[in-house]
C-alpha cells in the first residue's frame, strides 16, 4: 500500500477531527448545550458516518477499483467544499444561524435542523473508508487494519491541534478555512495519484465488478454476525469513552479544553494503536479473527477491572501538581499520564473492529456494512451513554457494567468459535458432537456471566478523592488523602450527595461535624456557605438589585446553591424570577441547601428552566429588569460562551428599557490581561458599565443601557428593610452604605483600564485558552486586587443626588477597604462641593 496514501488518509482523518470540533461548537452555540441538544447533535453526527459507510459501501462495490481513488478525491474535494460552506451556515456571524435556532424549539425541528447541517458532510466524511477499500483491494484484516489506524492516528492529532494551535492562533473561521485548504490539498493529491498507475494491494484483482480474493462468506460464518459483534463493540467504545472522559476529568485533568482534547487524544491514539496490530498480528482465518474479537473484549474487561483504583492518582499526582512549570511541559506530562491509563483499553477496541473483518469476505460493500454497524453502536453508546447510563447507574457502575458486557461478548464469541463455523449459534454437547467440546463451551459460556457480577461487584472509589478535584487545589491535601484516621476522616469531610448528570458529576461536601457545605462540578467547587462564596452570592445580588428602581422580572443564569436566587426574592419588587440550568443535579443540590436560600424552589415567584441561556435567549422574547449571570471558571471547557460578545448582544436585546445586566467575572487565577479582555469585551455592549469588587478575588460588570447613578438614598432606605437587613449581615454588612463599598470603577474608568484590550467573539473565544494557561501560575488574587485598586486616578462614583458629607462618608468607606484611589477620587469630589470640608482634606492627606 503506497505511503503516499497512507499520507492523505493520515490527514483527512486529522481535518475530519477538526470538522467534528467546530461543527459541534458551533451547533452547541445555536442550538443550547443543554441535555436533549448536544444528545441530538452527537447523535446525528455519528449516523452520517453510519450512513455514509453503508451507502458508499455498495456504490463502492460496483465500480472498478481504479475508479475507487477517484471516487474518494471527489468525496474529500466535496467535503471540503461543505465544510467552508458550513462556516455560512453554522458560525455565529452568520445570518442563518438565529433561524437555525429559532428553527430548533422542539425535538422534532432539533433533528430535522441537525440532519439538514450535518449529514451531507458527515455521509461524505462516513463513505471515503469502503470507497479506499475498493480502491486498494485492502478488504483483508492486515489492510483494513493499516488503513483504520493511519485515519485514526490522523484523528488523534485534529483534537491537539485545534485547542493548542489553531484555535488560539486563528479562531474557529480561520481554523476552518485552515482545515479546509488542507483538506482539498489532500483531496488533489488523491486525484492526482488515480491518474496514474492503479494502485491495489498485492492479490487483489483490478476488473470491472471483480470479486474479492476470498469468499464473500468465509468458513460457514454468516456475515451477520460480524455485524452485530461490530455493532456491539461500537457500542461499548463510545460508552467507555465517555465513561472513562468524566473518570479521566475528576482524577488528572478537571474540564478544561485543553484536558478534554488531551483525553479524545489519547482515546484515539489507543486505538489507531490496536488497529495498526492487526497489521502486525493479523487473525489467519474467521475462526483466528472470532478469537481476536474476544481476546479484545476480555482485555476490556481487565482494563476496566483497573479503573476502581484510579482513586489513588489525584494523590500521587499532588507533587507534580505543586511543582510550577511551563504550560507545554505539564499538558505534556498530563498527556502521557491519559495514555498510559487508557491505553490498554483503548488499543483492545482498535485492534477488535478491524479483525473482524476477518469474518467476511473483504469486499467494499461488507466492509462499509460492518463499520456502518459499528458506528450505528457508536451511536446507541452516546445516546445510552452519555445521558441514561451515567445519570441512572452513576460512573462506577456505568464502568463497571460496561466491563460485563466486554466480558458477555468475549464468552460469546468464544463460544461460538468452539461450535465451529457450521453451527455458530450452537454450543451444548448434543448439538457439537464432541464432548470435550462441549464441555469447554459450557464452561465458557457460564464464566461470562461470573466474570460480569464479578466486575459489578468491585468496590466503588473512594467519594472524596474522586470528588475533591485535587487537579484544581493540590495545595489544600499534601498528604493524607487515603488514610481512615478519624482525625483525618475529619478533615476531608464527607460526601452528602453525589450524582453524576449528562454535563459532569454534581456532589456536595460537608465538613465533619456539618458547619461547611460546598457544591462541586468534576471537583472544582462553585458555590458554598462559605464567607467568600457568600459574599458573592448574597452581596452581588443585592448591589445589582438596588441599582434598578424597580426590577419587576428577573432573569437568573445559574442556579447553583439557589443562594443567590433566594437573595433576590427578598426584594419586594422582584415578583418574578426565571432560573436557567443546563444540569438537572443541580435542582437537588439547592434543595440541599435550603437552609441557605431559604427554600428559594418553594417560593411561588421562582421558576426553573432545564435550557441554556443562549439558547433560551434567542427563542424567548420576554423582557427583563435585571438579568443575572454568574456561570463557572473561565478555564472549564464551554463557560466562555457566557463572556462574548454574542452573548451580552443576546442579554442587552432582552432587556426591558432601564434593565440591568450583573455579569460574573473572577479575577483569581486569571492574568491581569485576560481581566483586561472580559471587562473590555463586557463594555464593548454594555459602554455604561460600572465595576465592582470583593476581597475573594470576585468582582462584577454591571452593564445598562444608560448612564448609570445611583440614588444612595432609595438604596438605604430599601437596604434597611429587615430581609434585606438580614441577608446582607450573613456576611457582615451591618450598614446600609456598607454595600457601596463593592464599586471600584465607573464608566471611564474602565475606558482607560481596558480600553484597547483584546475582545472575545464566538469566533475567536481567545479567553477560553489564555484561561487555563495562568490558573497554576503565582499569580495571588490579593496581588491581582491591590494593583486594580492602585489604578487612577478615578472618576467619583456617579451618584443621583450628592453631598458633600455623602463623598467624605464614601471615602471613609473605601479608604477602611483599602481602595485608596477610589477614596481619593470621593474626597476631591467632597472639597469641589464644599471647598472648606476639613474631613475631606484630612482624608486626603492620610492617604
Amino acid at each position: 500500500m503506497p505511503r503516499s496514501i497512507l499520507l492523505i488518509y493520515a490527514t483527512t482523518g486529522m481535518c475530519s477531527l477538526v470538522y467534528q470540533i467546530l461543527w459541534i461548537r458551533w451547533l452547541g452555540l445555536a442550538l443550547g448545550n443543554f441535555t436533549t441538544a448536544t444528545t441530538t447533535v452527537i447523535a446525528v453526527f455519528m449516523a452520517g458516518l453510519a450512513i455514509g459507510n453503508l451507502v458508499f459501501g455498495r456504490v463502492a462495490a460496483r465500480i472498478r477499483p481504479e475508479a475507487g481513488l477517484k471516487l474518494y478525491a471527489a468525496m474529500e474535494g466535496t467535503l471540503a467544499g461543505l465544510a467552508t460552506l458550513s462556516t455560512l451556515l453554522l458560525s455565529s456571524w452568520s445570518p442563518i444561524t438565529r433561524t437555525v435556532t429559532a428553527f430548533s424549539a422542539g425535538l422534532p425541528s432539533l433533528l430535522a435542523a441537525c440532519a439538514v447541517l450535518l449529514l451531507p458532510p458527515t455521509v461524505l466524511m462516513g463513505g471515503t473508508l469502503p470507497v479506499l477499500v475498493r480502491a486498494l483491494s485492502a478488504g483483508s484484516p492486515p489492510s483494513l487494519g493499516r488503513l483504520y489506524a493511519v485515519n485514526t492516528f490522523g484523528g488523534m492529532l485534529g483534537p491537539v491541534l485545534a485547542a493548542f494551535v489553531l484555535i488560539p492562533a486563528l479562531g474557529l473561521t480561520l481554523t476552518m478555512w485552515s482545515a479546509c485548504a488542507v483538506n482539498a490539498v489532500a483531496a488533489y493529491a488523491a486525484y492526482r495519484l488515480s491518474r496514474g498507475r492503479p494502485v491495489v494491494e498485492a492479490g487483489g484483482e483490478n476488473k470491472p465488478g471483480g470479486s474479492p480474493p476470498v469468499p464473500e462468506i468465509p468458513g460457514g460464518y454468516p456475515s451477520y454476525l460480524a455485524y452485530v459483534l461490530a455493532f456491539a463493540s461500537g457500542f461499548l467504545s463510545l460508552a467507555l469513552e465517555i465513561a472513562l472522559t468524566r473518570q479521566v476529568i475528576l482524577t488528572v485533568t478537571g474540564g478544561s479544553v485543553y484536558g478534554l482534547s488531551l483525553v479524545l487524544s489519547a482515546y484515539l491514539g489507543g486505538m489507531a494503536l490496536g488497529a495498526w496490530l492487526v497489521r502486525r498480528y493479523p487473525p489467519r482465518g474467521p475462526r483466528a479473527a472470532l478469537a481476536a474479537f474476544a481476546a479484545a473484549q476480555a482485555v476490556v474487561w481487565v482494563f476496566v477491572l483497573t479503573t476502581p483504583v484510579w482513586d489513588r492518582i489525584p494523590a500521587f499526582m499532588v507533587p507534580f501538581w505543586l511543582t510550577h512549570m511551563p504550560f507545554g511541559l505539564r499538558m505534556l506530562a498530563d498527556f502521557a499520564l491519559i495514555f498510559f491509563l487508557l491505553v490498554l483499553g483503548a488499543t483492545a477496541l482498535g485492534y477488535a473492529l478491524p479483525a473482524l473483518a476477518g469474518l467476511l469476505g473483504g469486499s467494499a460493500g461488507q466492509i462499509g456494512v460492518l463499520f456502518g454497524a459499528n458506528t450505528f453502536g457508536s451511536v446507541a453508546g452516546t445516546v445510552l451513554g452519555g445521558f441514561v447510563l451515567l445519570p441512572t447507574l452513576g460512573l462506577h457502575l456505568t464502568l463497571m457494567g460496561l466491563g460485563s458486557l466486554a466480558i458477555l461478548l468475549a464468552a460469546s464469541a468464544g463460544v461460538i468459535v468452539l461450535a465451529g463455523p457450521a453451527r455458530p449459534a450452537r454450543f451444548w454437547i448434543a448439538a457439537t458432537g464432541d464432548r470435550k467440546a462441549g464441555v469447554r463451551q459450557a464452561l465458557l459460556a457460564a464464566a461470562g456471566p461470573l466474570f460480569a457480577v464479578l466486575a459489578l461487584a468491585c468496590p466503588e472509589p473512594d467519594r472524596i478523592n474522586m470528588s475533591l478535584g485535587l487537579y484544581n487545589r493540590p495545595e489544600l491535601y499534601p498528604s493524607g488523602m487515603h488514610t481512615s484516621s478519624p482525625n483525618h476522616r475529619a478533615r476531608r469531610g464527607l460526601i452528602a450527595f453525589q450524582q453524576d448528570g449528562p454535563t459532569g458529576r454534581i456532589a456536595v461536601w460537608e465538613s465533619d461535624p456539618p458547619r461547611l457545605m460546598s457544591f462541586l462540578v468534576n471537583g472544582k467547587p462553585d458555590g458554598s456557605n462559605g464567607l467568600s462564596d457568600l459574599y458573592t452570592q448574597i452581596g452581588s445580588v443585592h448591589f445589582a438589585a438596588l441599582s434598578h428602581p424597580a426590577p419587576h422580572r428577573a432573569l437568573v443564569i445559574g442556579l447553583g446553591t439557589g443562594i443567590s436566587a433566594g437573595s433576590l426574592a427578598r426584594h419586594r419588587e422582584v415578583g418574578e424570577i426565571r432560573v436557567l440550568e443546563i444540569e438537572p443535579a443541580m435542582l437537588a443540590v439547592a434543595r440541599l441547601f435550603r437552609e441557605h436560600n431559604g427554600g428559594v424552589l418553594d417560593d411561588p415567584k421562582v421558576r426553573v428552566s432545564l435550557d441554556d441561556a443562549r439558547h433560551f435567549l434567542e427563542i424567548d422574547d420576554s423582557r427583563w429588569d435585571l438579568v443575572f449571570s454568574e456561570p463557572s471558571n473561565l478555564f472549564v471547557s464551554g463557560m466562555v460562551n457566557l463572556y462574548t460578545v454574542e452573548f451580552y448582544r443576546a442579554v442587552r436585546r432582552r432587556l426591558a428599557p432601564g434593565g440591568m445586566f450583573l455579569q460574573w467575572i473572577h479575577y483569581y487565577q486569571m492574568h491581569p490581561a485576560d481581566v483586561r479582555g472580559a471587562l473590555n469585551t463586557f463594555r464593548s455592549v454594555f459602554p455604561e458599565t460600572t465595576y465592582w469588587i470583593n476581597p475573594f478575588g470576585d468582582s462584577f460588570a454591571l452593564g445598562s443601557d444608560g448612564r448609570q447613578a445611583i440614588d444612595v438614598g432609595d438604596w438605604m432606605r430599601r437596604v434597611s428593610r429587615p430581609e434585606i437587613a438580614e441577608d446582607l449581615g450573613r456576611i457582615g454588612l451591618t450598614k446600609p452604605i456598607d454595600i457601596l463599598g463593592f464599586f471600584l470603577w465607573g464608566p471611564g474608568d474602565l475606558e482607560r483600564y481596558a480600553g484597547g484590550a483584546a475582545v472575545c467573539t464566538d469566533d475567536f473565544p481567545f479567553l477560553e485558552f489564555t484561561a487555563p494557561r495562568t490558573r497554576w501560575s503565582k499569580t495571588e488574587p490579593l496581588d491581582v486586587r491591590l494593583a486594580m485598586q492602585a489604578f487612577g486616578p478615578l472618576d467619583p462614583v456617579p451618584l443621583s443626588r450628592e453631598t458633600a458629607a455623602l463623598r467624605v462618608r464614601l471615602g471613609d468607606l473605601f479608604r477602611a477597604r483599602h481602595s485608596v484611589e477610589r477614596s481619593k477620587a470621593e474626597y476631591r469630589r467632597a472639597l469641589e462641593l464644599d471647598p472648606g470640608s476639613r474631613t475631606a482634606r484630612r482624608g486626603l492627606a492620610e492617604q
